[in-house]
């Protein structure tokens, strides 16, 4: 299976909520939402943008994490782009936070890196993060 179709499947039990399914593909020592040079979502404690450093902080503390903070009225990932163990993914999305009562209508893009394995090794999502922050407070 290539890695843009490990990513698709992933979408595809994300969609169906078989958040156990997506474990299959994670590596225990995955690197979740590491970014190197920083990131405001994160310091200001965006659920969705927090650090994880293995696979039972990902299945289920990320999918818990987002059940919990909003509700996704759409998702849709369209554009997938591979190369050198990588998956980019532009995804639009339409969701309100349960705190706020804000919506976001927006679109990201998802970096997955994955392992001569064929495990995912690393998750990173790029968003306007004031948007994310906003919608947060």
């Amino acid at each position: 299976m290539s890695n843009i179709e490990t990513v698709q499947r992933i979408y595809e039990a994300f969609g169906r909520g078989d958040i156990e399914a997506i474990g299959e593909w994670i590596a225990e020592d995955v690197r979740w939402e590491h970014h190197p040079t920083g990131n405001t979502a994160q310091d200001h404690d965006v659920p969705y943008m927090r650090l994880r450093n293995d696979r039972e902080e990902v299945v289920p503390g990320f999918f818990e994490d987002i059940g919990e903070d909003f509700e996704m009225r759409s998702f849709n990932p369209h554009t997938f782009l591979e190369g050198d163990g990588i998956v980019a993914v532009v995804i639009e999305f339409d969701l309100t936070v349960k705190s706020t009562g804000k919506r976001i209508h927006d679109e990201e893009i998802h970096l997955w890196s994955f392992g001569p394995d064929g495990k995912i090794i690393a998750y990173r999502h790029f968003l306007d993060t004031a948007k994310a922050i906003e919608a947060h407070s």
